[in-house]
């Protein structure tokens, strides 16, 4: 692979920062400050990890302070790492021991806290030591070892030298001496002031010993510390020194204390020192520090590089003398610019999703962290196929970096991850199990609302109706059922008829019979309850398709569908044993990884990237992307297909992208007809288009054996993703031809449901055995739909039809016969019965099953031809079938309605509907016998008046009955009536009131109408009101007396159903005698006019005028008084009733009438002053008040005053007029009781009045 030769491995050491920064240049200010003020000795540099501190002192002090004034101790806590690693390991041991045991290994295995401390006190010794030069510190104990010089090498080689050479001479060696004799001979110095050689021998001797031992000596002071801590004589021990129990820091104090006092620095930095967890080292850290300031005279300070937490707040403050805070430069909230920075270089091919490092950026608060994996990441980009899952590999690196010894141990298929990862069967039971409590949940309540539904369409079936084959179930039960399989035909007899019915139609037929059922329905929300039962299914069909696809589905959309508390048990969180790891500060990177899929349970396939594979690049590319959820190309070449099936587990098929050609391709090869379904439901379930046309163009064999293998695993659910899935209209028929080539398969109801909405499989070509399909159709019960587009060959529609393979329908019916029959649809339409029981055509089956569902077959025929406008030509043999047959008698009146065929012979018809509907239709024929059978079945007439009309000349007798029908039908003509009115031999008892007048008349003349309250009810409803008069005139001249007549009359209640204007006519024609008219009148009890009866017996009239005077003929009398015959009888009534006489005076009086009131003497005095009063009153008649006075004996001489006298009013009358004539002003009545006319306005009234 070509490397990225721009990229730069970043180091992980703490980095320069910019010393221009806001944050860099306050905490410059603070660390200056610091160094100015002496008091300030111990500062705290605090803030969480990684936030740069050590960054930020390492940017300051390589610019403000030389390398020597400087010592820099950092210590980091491995021991404690290694012993919670140990921890670990223990705790995923499979067999864990018990709590003894683990106590006990604890002992043995893990340091005590004491020894971690004493340890980090002598790193602290130690790395002061090593930053110290060691000519600067020759009094101290410690002694580093340095590289020798060459001065020290000679100084020791010539100390060694002489020391042996004095031993040599001390021990006098013969050749020894005689050289040195030699030497001091030859070099003439024992001859020196006669110093002899063996004193110079002597001297050497001397010299060569004591000058090594001497330099011994001083050498060994400063670098020997010589310690006893006991000692022993013959078993009595003495101890000299205390044990070393004490920590080496307050032990070595005194030297620490003189190794940064000689050192000459001002500053110590400690850094990780937190992370033990022990402030007692800070305590005797700050102690040291205190002990230097007592003994330099330069300030030197103690840089602490702490976490915040590690001190209580109040201890901070009294153990500091400042602190300085970092603020981290990069955490969890805003490392995502930081990470897309530093991933920002990587080469395309080998890009990280933006996505994943955002959701990545969330968890991971360390620079350093970043860097590590930005470089593994590099090294493993360069060395392997990385392309094709570079975030999985990502994942695993980061997870590899953050806890590396559970990535060890994942490695060795054990530990936390491990068990988690690989808990995926669980997970399953638990995702099923909750999927299954919510199906039963929707199941519950599907069948609580489709109970309450059934239960109460039970309760409204008609008793009359029965359900065949029910099995003694009751009505609620069977409904309840039937509405989990709305399209199951149930056969119903209403009495002794029986249809088939399905749910729905059923529901209307009810409907029909009861009209509040429908309202009833509408109320409980009927149609919205079936929405919310369909609703629910789908529901419960989608939780079904989940459960089956739960193996199948991602690790994380499992642990997706958890709860929180589902989440935590999965994750043991609760769970003691993995403590150090879910408490641990990074633990929600765990949780993400596994939520995202990031990292699931196909882990091993990525390890398997970082070693070779035995099968091909391609192969592993394939598996990888497969099991890790990546799409992958349908038509990506596969090197070694076998092999790909033996890594790959059933559960596999069912990935998402498992689609791959050469796989299905092999699968089918290979007969694995679970793998091969398991990947067809991929392919449905991703509506995978591509795929799908990619099996379309399979060949006919290839394809027949494909189908044959995936509905062999599951019928049932191949069917239900068959059903459910997009696919191909042509495709999706070619399955279903397919599988109905299998004699074995096993289908269900849905199966045979979807076979029969689609006919149109019987025109595939495609499809190569038809024959053989439709056997195995026919042994499926199957009924096709819809058959009546379908363009097929007359075989087949021959065998559709013998086997009754289809839905009963018109359309059905009429195109399988036209298909069989080779006629067009039209001439079908209008012969369809009369080809039906045409017995040649063999069509007996067909025919047996139309009139076991007679009613709706032809009621859809009915509306058929209503709707086309046409008239069906079935013929008189089937004609009279169907007319005979159970077929509803609404269905049968409009079938005849819509016919063409005239009947020849109605013998056969018993039904007076029927013939009626004939009749009404002109579907009979005339003929005697027709005629004749008509009437004696139907008893009308009115029905074939018509043909009467047309046909009948008395050519042949007709039973009187029916002569008399004839007479009554309004519809007979006028010429025939008058013939046939002779042919009856008695009077008609039952006379019908819808005749014309010339009828009755007619009848009334020839005396045909009998006398009978019949026949008078009739004429009292005639609009021609002289008829019951003369009905009436008919019975007297029947020899009826006028009193039998009345008696008649009133017993039956006529008298007073009779109009005013009958009676009127009655009584001026003299009908009846005097007495049984003023009977008539006295139970007629109506006020009748004497002028409306003029021409009545003067008794009658005399009669009414004192018993049913009619008040309205006051005022024609009054008008009429010339001629009223009746004044006598007037008079008298007036004066035997006062009453009477006020009824007069409210009318306007006429001057006749006034006349003849004043000179009749029969009539009361007091009416005519009364009447006179009156008139002076309203100032009428003025010019006549003087006659009409003096006609009146008992006032004429008021009379006297209109000629001037003086007349006197003493008497009553009197005085009654002259108060009416002073009324008006006419007279003044003087006090000595005389009249006085006033001229002037009498003159005025009276020239008024004649105006």
């Amino acid at each position: 692979m070509k490397d990225n030769i721009n990229y730069k491995f970043h180091k992980l050491t703490p980095t320069k920062v910019d010393i221009n920064s806001e944050s860099y240049r306050i905490i410059e200010k603070a660390l200056n400050q610091a160094y100015d003020d002496n008091d300030i000795k111990n500062i705290a540099i605090t803030g969480i990890y990684g936030s740069g501190k050590s960054s930020i002192l390492k940017t300051y002090y390589s610019t403000n302070f030389k390398k020597s004034e400087l010592i820099n101790v950092s210590i980091a806590d491995f021991d404690s790492y290694l012993d919670q690693n140990s921890k670990k390991n223990d705790n995923h041991k499979d067999n864990k021991e018990d709590e003894d045991n683990s106590n006990n290994d604890l002992s043995t295995n893990y340091l005590n806290n004491a020894n971690r401390i004493k340890s980090a006190e002598k790193q602290i010794i130690n790395q002061i030591l090593y930053q110290i030069p060691s000519n600067k510190i020759p009094l101290s104990k410690f002694k580093v070892k340095n590289k020798r010089k060459i001065r020290d090498i000679s100084f020791f080689s010539t100390c060694l030298i002489l020391v042996i050479l004095g031993i040599l001479m001390s021990l006098k060696i013969e050749f020894i001496y005689s050289y040195f004799y030699k030497l001091l001979a030859f070099s003439n110095l024992n001859n020196v002031n006669n110093i002899k050689p063996k004193f110079f021998i002597d001297s050497f001797i001397i010299f060569s010993i004591l000058f090594p031992l001497i330099s011994l000596s001083i050498w060994l002071g400063r670098r020997v510390s010589i310690k006893l801590n006991k000692f022993n004589f013959k078993g009595a021990e003495s101890e000299l020194i205390e044990n070393d129990n004490t920590n080496i820091l307050d032990q070595e104090a005194r030297e620490l204390v003189y190794l940064i006092w000689s050192s000459g620095v001002k500053t110590v930095i400690f850094e990780d020192l937190d992370r033990f967890n022990d402030i007692s080292i800070f305590v005797r850290l700050r102690e040291i520090n205190s002990l230097i300031n007592f003994k330099s005279e330069e300030t030197v300070r103690f840089i602490y590089v702490i976490r915040d937490d590690l001190f209580e707040s109040k201890d901070r403050v009294k153990f500091f003398d400042l602190i300085i805070p970092v603020i981290p430069s990069m955490t969890s909230k805003n490392s995502k610019g930081k990470i897309l920075d530093i991933f920002g270089d990587i080469e395309d091919k080998f890009s990280i999703s933006k996505k994943v490092l955002l959701g990545l950026s969330l968890y991971i608060d360390d620079m350093r962290l970043l860097y590590s994996i930005r470089n593994e990441y590099e090294i493993y980009s360069k060395s392997i196929d990385i392309d094709k899952n570079a975030d999985e590999i990502f994942s695993l690196i980061v997870l590899k970096n953050i806890f590396p010894k559970e990535y060890e141990e994942l490695e060795r298929d054990r530990g936390y991850l491990y068990e988690i990862l690989n808990k995926r069967e669980s997970l399953n039971t638990i995702y099923k199990k909750s999927l299954q409590t919510k199906i039963k949940e929707k199941e519950e309540l599907k069948k609580l609302i489709v109970k309450r539904v059934s239960d109460f369409l039970a309760v409204n079936i008609p008793k009359n109706y029965r359900f065949d084959n029910a099995n003694n179930d009751s009505y609620g039960k069977i409904m309840y059922e039937w509405s989990r399989n709305k399209n199951k035909d149930y056969l119903i007899y209403n009495g002794n008829y029986g249809s088939n019915y399905k749910y729905s139609s059923f529901i209307g037929e009810l409907c029909k019979h009861d009209d509040s059922l429908k309202n009833r329905l509408e109320e409980i929300d009927y149609d919205d309850i079936y929405i919310k039962i369909d609703s629910l299914s789908d529901e419960i069909d989608n939780l079904n398709k989940k459960i089956n696809m739960r193996n199948s589905s991602q690790m994380s959309y499992l642990l997706n569908q958890l709860s929180d508390e589902g989440l935590m048990d999965f994750f043991e969180e609760n769970d003691e044993v993995y403590n150090l790891i879910t408490k641990d500060h990074y633990f929600p990177l765990i949780r993400y990884l596994l939520l995202t899929g990031l990292v699931d349970e196909n882990y091993w396939r990525y390890k398997g990237f970082f070693y070779d594979s035995d099968i091909g690049r391609n192969d592993n590319i394939y598996i990888s992307r497969v099991l890790s959820g990546k799409n992958i190309e349908n038509n990506f070449k596969l090197e070694k297909p076998n092999f790909v099936l033996e890594y790959l587990k059933l559960d596999d098929y069912s990935r998402k992208d498992i689609v791959n050609y050469d796989l299905i391709d092999l699968l089918i090869s290979t007969d694995k007809d679970k793998e091969l379904y398991e990947v067809f439901k991929v392919i449905l379930q991703n509506n995978d288009q591509e795929a799908i046309e990619y099996i379309n163009s399979y060949e006919y064999t290839i394809l027949k054996k494909f189908t044959f293998l995936i509905s062999k695993s599951d019928f049932s659910g191949l069917w239900l993703n068959l059903k459910n899935q997009v696919i191909p209209k042509e495709l999706k028929l070619k399955f279903i031809g397919l599988i109905c080539l299998n004699e074995n398969i096993e289908t269900n109801e849905e199966f045979k449901e979807y076979v029969e909405n689609n006919s149109n499989i019987l025109e595939l070509s495609y499809l190569e055995e038809k024959q053989e399909m439709l056997r195995v159709i026919k042994a499926l019960d199957v009924k096709f739909t819809d058959v009546s587009n379908i363009e097929i060959d007359a075989n087949i529609a021959k065998f559709i039809l013998d086997n009754n393979m289809f839905n009963l329908n018109l359309d059905n019916v009429i195109n399988l016969l036209s298909v069989y029959l080779s006629k067009n649809k039209d001439d079908i339409s209008k012969g369809l019965f009369r080809y039906m029981y045409d017995d040649s055509l063999l069509l007996d089956s067909l025919r047996e099953v139309v009139i076991s569902n007679i009613d709706n077959f032809i009621e859809n025929y009915n509306e058929f031809v209503q709707k086309n406008k046409i008239n069906s030509n079935t013929g008189e043999l089937a004609f009279l079938e169907i007319l005979k047959s159970n077929l509803n008698d609404d269905y049968k009146k409009i079938f005849i309605k819509n016919e063409e065929t005239v009947i020849e012979n109605i013998s056969s018809l018993k039904s007076d509907k029927i013939l009626i509907d004939l009749a009404d239709n002109d579907l009979i024929q005339y003929n005697e016998n027709n005629i004749l059978e008509f009437y004696n079945n139907t008893k009308k007439v009115n029905p074939i008046i018509n043909i009467i009309n047309l046909n009948y000349h008395l050519e042949f007798e007709l039973p009187n009955e029916m002569y008399i029908d004839l007479i009554n039908s309004s519809l007979l003509n006028y010429d025939l009536f008058k013939k046939v009115i002779y042919k009856v031999s008695n009077s008609i008892n039952s006379l019908s009131n819808d005749l014309s007048g010339e009828k009755y008349k007619l009848l009334l003349k020839n005396n045909l109408i009998k006398f009978n309250i019949d026949n008078f009810e009739t004429f009292l409803n005639i609009e021609e009101l002289n008829l019951i008069v003369y009905y009436m005139d008919s019975i007297i001249k029947q020899n009826v007396t006028s009193e039998e007549l009345i008696d008649f009359m009133n017993e039956n209640g006529i008298i007073k159903k009779l109009s005013k204007e009958t009676v009127i006519e009655v009584l001026n024609k003299k009908l009846l005698d005097d007495d049984s008219t003023i009977r008539l009148i006295e139970e007629y009890k109506v006020n009748v006019s004497l002028f409306d009866i003029d021409e009545a017996s003067l008794n009658v009239r005399d009669y009414v005028l004192n018993n049913w005077f009619a008040k309205e003929d006051y005022e024609r009398i009054i008008i009429e008084v010339e001629n009223f015959d009746l004044w006598k009888e007037f008079i008298n009534k007036i004066n035997e009733n006062p009453s009477e006489w006020n009824e007069v005076m409210d009318n306007k009086l006429t001057e006749n009438f006034i006349d003849k009131i004043i000179i009749d003497d029969n009539i009361y005095v007091s009416f005519k002053i009364d009447l006179l009063n009156k008139i002076i009153r309203d100032k009428n008649y003025v010019f006549k008040w003087k006659e009409w006075i003096s006609l009146i004996p008992n006032i004429q001489e008021i009379a006297r005053v209109f000629d001037g006298g003086m007349p006197t009013f003493e008497s009553e009358y009197e005085s009654s007029i002259s108060n009416s004539l002073e009324s008006i002003d006419v007279v003044t009545m003087r006090t000595d009781g005389r009249l006085n006319l006033k001229p002037n306005e009498y003159k005025k009234l009276e020239k008024r009045g004649k105006n």
